[in-house]
C-alpha cells in the first residue's frame, strides 16, 4: 500500500501570484512512500516568484538529491470571497455542505504562559489581525492553552463572535520579581543538565543583590564565592534547589502547551490549503527531553500546517520576565563572562518556541516588526508550490530526515521546513476520561466530518437552579450513514455520541456523551429515511453565547459525523419565550390525564399538508391578585412576506402547575419557505416577548426503501 508523508517547505509569500492548479495527482507504485512538500518563495523585496517549473527547484534529503516526480502550482485565493458567500442566520446548523476555506488559522492563545499584561497586548495584535490581515472567507478556531472553550467560525459570518471570544483567555502567570527570581532557561541548565557555568552564573546574581548563601567553614566569602562554587557543595546546593522549583513549573508549562499545540494541529486536519497555527506567548525554552517536542513537529507534518509564532515579550509595552534590577554590576572585570552568557540565556528563553516555528515552516514574529510578520502570515498562505518526491532512502526507522529545498534563480529567499520523521506516527494515548483521540479530533476540527449527514439546534427551555436554563441539543443522524442489519423484526445497530458546549464570553466548556443502541421496528425505520434519527443532550447554562459541537460515531463501521451550532441561551429575566416547539410529531404524556407532548426536532421541512404543532411556553410574568395576565398570538408569513396564516392574542390561562403554555396546531398546503413569529405581552408588566422560527413546507418525499446501506 503507497503511504504519504505531507511536508510543509515555507518561503516567504505577499501578494497575487498565478499558477496552474492541478487536481489529479500522478499515480506512483504501490508500496513506496511519497513526501509532499510545500513550497512559497519570494523575490529580495519579499514579493511573489511566479512562473517557476520543476525544473527550477532542487530538493535534497539527507544531502541526496531527489527526483521530483509531481509538481503543482497552486493559488488557493483566486475568486475566494467571490466563491464564499456569508450563511444567512438559521436555527439549525448541518454538515450538508462543507465550510472548509482555502485558508484556515488556528490561533493558540498561551493564556497559561502569559501575564495579564502581556494577554492585554496580545489581543490587541490579534484583533487588528483579524481586522486588516484576513479575508471574509478565511475561517478561523481560537484555543487557549490553559484548556478552556474552543471558538470556529469564517470571518465572513462570525467575525464579531471571533473577536469577542478573544477577551475570554486571560493571562495566567505573574512574573517572579523577587530576588530569587531565576529564569526558565538558567533552571533548564541547572536542573537538566546540572551547568557548573549557570551556577556559578545564578549564584554570582544572587551575592550581589545580598542574598546570604551558605559556604563551608574557612571559606571567605568575599573574593572566592565563585572560586570556591564547585568546592563547596553547600552554595551549589541552594541554587540547585531554587532551579528545581523553578524548572518543575516551566516544564509543566511548556508539557500543557505543547499538549494543546499538537491537538490544535490534530484539529486542521490535512488538504491542500494553507494551515497555519499562529502561538501567542512569552515563548518556552527548549528541552527535547519532553516527547511533546518531536509530537508538535510530526503533527505539523500530519496536518500540512506551519507554525508561527508570535512573541509576546517584545510587543510594545509588555514587561519581561525580569525582576528589580542589580545594584551592582555581579562581574565588574567579566571574568566570569556575566554580561555575555546573561544575554546567551536571555535569548534561549523561547529557544523552544522560536525552534518549532522553524522546524515546521513557520517563523517568530517580534514586537519590532509585528505588522509586517503578520502580513507575512498572511500571504504565506496564499500560494505555494507542490514538490513530490519518493525518498531514496525507505527506511521507516523514526530517524529525523533532513530536508533542503533551492531555487536555480538569483535573488530568491527560501524557507523550507527542515524535514520529518521516517516512521510511524506517535500514537495519542487514549485518556481514562473524555471522548477517545478520534472523536476528540472530530469535536476539534473545524472542517465537519460529513460521512453521517448530521443536522442540529438548540432549544432552550425553562430556568433550572443556580440561574441557569435547561437546554436540549437536539441533532438528527441520516441513518443511510449508519450501519443498520436486519435481525428478525428489527434493524439494529449502535452509536456513540459527543457533544461539547463552549461559553463564548466566559471561556467555560461542558462535555457529554451517550451510547445508543438501536433496535428499529421497519415502520420505524421507513419514517427515519425522512425523520432522521434524534440524538439530544441536555445542558444546564448561565445567559450567554454558545458553541456548540456534537459527533456521531457508529460503532460497527468507524464513520464519523460532526456538525458544529452557535445559539443564545437569554438573560432569565422579565418575560420571555422558551424556544418555539415546531414539530408534526407529538408523543403520550406520562401523565395520562395531560395532553400530548410535542417533540422537538432539528428538521425544518414538512410535507404539505402535515398536522403541525407549535408548542411555547411563557416565562416571567408577573402577577395581579395572585395570577399572571399575559396574552399570545401568531402570524405565519410566506417568503414574499405575505400573510398565510395568523392568530389574534388570547389570554393564557396557567396549568395546575402554574405553567403558561400555548399549543396551536397549523396546516399548509402550498410548498415554500415560512416564518412563525410568535408575540406575548404581559398586561400587568406592561412587557412583550418575541420568538420566531423559519421553516419549509415540501412535496410529500417518495416511499423510502426498507433496506439499510
Amino acid at each position: 500500500m503507497r503511504r504519504v508523508v505531507r511536508l510543509y517547505a515555507v518561503l516567504v509569500l505577499l501578494g497575487p501570484l498565478t499558477g496552474s492548479a492541478q487536481t489529479q495527482a500522478p499515480a506512483f507504485p504501490a508500496g513506496t512512500e511519497r513526501v509532499i512538500v510545500d513550497v512559497v518563495v519570494t523575490d529580495a523585496q519579499g514579493r511573489p516568484v511566479s512562473g517557476l517549473t520543476r525544473e527550477d527547484f532542487r530538493l535534497e534529503e539527507e544531502g541526496t538529491a531527489q527526483t521530483i516526480v509531481e509538481f503543482e502550482a497552486i493559488d488557493v485565493m483566486a475568486g475566494a470571497d467571490a466563491a464564499e458567500e456569508p450563511r444567512p442566520p438559521s436555527s439549525i446548523s448541518s454538515n450538508a455542505a462543507p465550510r472548509t476555506s482555502p485558508r484556515v488559522f488556528l490561533v493558540l492563545f498561551d493564556d497559561l504562559g502569559l501575564s495579564p499584561h502581556s494577554a492585554d497586548k496580545v489581543r490587541r495584535a490579534l484583533r487588528g489581525f483579524f481586522e486588516t490581515k484576513l479575508r471574509d472567507s478565511d475561517c478561523v478556531t481560537l484555543v487557549p492553552s490553559a484548556g478552556g472553550a474552543w471558538w470556529s467560525g469564517c470571518l465572513g459570518e462570525d467575525r464579531a463572535d471571533l473577536t469577542a471570544a478573544l477577551e475570554a483567555p486571560k493571562g495566567r502567570r505573574l512574573p517572579d520579581t523577587s530576588q530569587e527570581r531565576m529564569s526558565d532557561e538558567e533552571a533548564r541548565r541547572i536542573d537538566v543538565h546540572r551547568d557548573a557555568e549557570a551556577i556559578q552564573h545564578v549564584a554570582l546574581r544572587y551575592a550581589a543583590l545580598g542574598l546570604a548563601l551558605p559556604m563551608e567553614p574557612g571559606l571567605e566569602a568575599a573574593g572566592t564565592l565563585t572560586e570556591n562554587l564547585q568546592a563547596t557543595s553547600a552554595a551549589g546546593s541552594l541554587v540547585r534547589s531554587i532551579a528545581r522549583d523553578v524548572y518543575a513549573r516551566a516544564r509543566q508549562r511548556s508539557e500543557s502547551v505543547l499538549r494543546s499545540l499538537e491537538r490544535a494541529l490534530l484539529a486542521l486536519g490535512g488538504g491542500r490549503g494553507r494551515r497555519a497555527v499562529i502561538l501567542a506567548s512569552d515563548g518556552f525554552v527548549q528541552d527535547e527531553a519532553l516527547p511533546g517536542f518531536r509530537r508538535v513537529r510530526d503533527a505539523a507534518r500530519r496536518s500540512n500546517a506551519a507554525l508561527y509564532f508570535v512573541d509576546a515579550r517584545t510587543l510594545a509595552g509588555t514587561e519581561t520576565r525580569g525582576g528589580p534590577e542589580l545594584p551592582m554590576l555581579p562581574d565588574p572585570e567579566n571574568n566570569y563572562r556575566y554580561a555575555s552568557l546573561a544575554s546567551e540565556y536571555a535569548a534561549a528563553e523561547n529557544a523552544g518556541s522560536e525552534g518549532l516555528a522553524a522546524d515546521t515552516g513557520g517563523f517568530r514574529v517580534s514586537g519590532n516588526d509585528l505588522e509586517s510578520g503578520l502580513g507575512r502570515i498572511s500571504g504565506e498562505s496564499r500560494m505555494f508550490y507542490l514538490l513530490g518526491y519518493e525518498p531514496s532512502e525507505r527506511k521507516q526507522d523514526g530517524r529525523f530526515r533532513k530536508i533542503q529545498v533551492e531555487v536555480r534563480r538569483p535573488g530568491v529567499k527560501v524557507r523550507a521546513r527542515k524535514g520529518y520523521y521516517a516512521g510511524r506516527a506517535v500514537a495519542e494515548k487514549p485518556t481514562a476520561e473524555g471522548p477517545p483521540p478520534e472523536a476528540r479530533v472530530a469535536l476539534d476540527a473545524l472542517d465537519e466530518r460529513r460521512a453521517i449527514p448530521l443536522r442540529m439546534t438548540a432549544y432552550v427551555f425553562g430556568n433550572a437552579a443556580d440561574g441557569r436554563a435547561r437546554v436540549l441539543l437536539n441533532a438528527e443522524a441520516d441513518p443511510a450513514g449508519l450501519t443498520l442489519a436486519q435481525k428478525a423484526d428489527r434493524f439494529a445497530g449502535a452509536i456513540q455520541s459527543y457533544s461539547t458546549v463552549a461559553a463564548r464570553d466566559t471561556g467555560e466548556v461542558g462535555q457529554k456523551e451517550r451510547a445508543l443502541d438501536l433496535g428499529l421496528r421497519p415502520e420505524v425505520f421507513r419514517q427515519m429515511a425522512t425523520t432522521w434519527l434524534p440524538v439530544t443532550h441536555t445542558y444546564e447554562l448561565p445567559p450567554g453565547r454558545y458553541q456548540a459541537r456534537m459527533v456521531v460515531v457508529d460503532r460497527d463501521s468507524g464513520r464519523t459525523g460532526s456538525v458544529r451550532h452557535a445559539f443564545d441561551v437569554p438573560l432569565l429575566q422579565g418575560l420571555r419565550l422558551t424556544t418555539p416547539v415546531l414539530t408534526d410529531t407529538l408523543v403520550p404524556d406520562r401523565d395520562p390525564d395531560a395532553p400530548a407532548r410535542a417533540v422537538p426536532l432539528a428538521r425544518r421541512s414538512f410535507a404539505v399538508g402535515s398536522r403541525l404543532v407549535c408548542s411555547v411556553d411563557v416565562l416571567g410574568a408577573r402577577l395581579a391578585e395572585g395570577a399572571p395576565q399575559v396574552e399570545i398570538g401568531y402570524e405565519v408569513r410566506r417568503g414574499d412576506g405575505s400573510i398565510a396564516a395568523r392568530a389574534d392574542p388570547r389570554l393564557l390561562v396557567p396549568d395546575a402547575k402554574g405553567t403558561l403554555s400555548d399549543l396551536f396546531r397549523l396546516t399548509l398546503n402550498r410548498p415554500g419557505e415560512y416564518e412563525l413569529r410568535l408575540r406575548a405581552r404581559d398586561r400587568v408588566a406592561g412587557e412583550e416577548a418575541a420568538a420566531s422560527e423559519r421553516f419549509t413546507v415540501v412535496a410529500a418525499p417518495p416511499a423510502a426503501s426498507e433496506a439499510p446501506r
